[in-house]
């Protein structure tokens, strides 16, 4: 069984992802920002996966999608906290190049 963490402002999606979860057997928890996200995570309990929504109600140009993420792991690396692996999940339209920079 996986724990996963979802990072998400749209709950109809998190709804989605973490009912395909459940039936598979895995553990899920979901926060709506990045203050509820590291509240969760400074709990100390250890994830498997994280789901990152980049632009988590943020509207942001496309130069700017990956400042979140980055700052969001930095931050975690900061407080000493386990970095599990990050499936990132975006509703624009993102260049290989862009992924590439991260």
């Amino acid at each position: 069984m996986a724990k996963v963490l979802f990072i998400d402002d749209d709950p109809d999606w998190q709804q989605t992802l973490q009912e395909l979860l459940a039936t598979a057997g895995h553990q899920s928890h979901r926060a709506t920002t990045f203050e509820t996200a590291i509240n969760i995570l400074n709990s100390k309990e250890i994830y498997d996966l994280i789901v990152f929504d980049l632009r988590l109600g943020k509207a942001l140009s496309n130069s700017d999608q990956f400042i979140w993420l980055d700052a969001f792991v930095k931050g975690m690396k900061a407080r000493n906290l386990h970095i599990p692996s990050v499936i990132v999940v975006t509703g624009v339209d993102v260049t290989k190049q862009d992924i590439v920079k991260l």
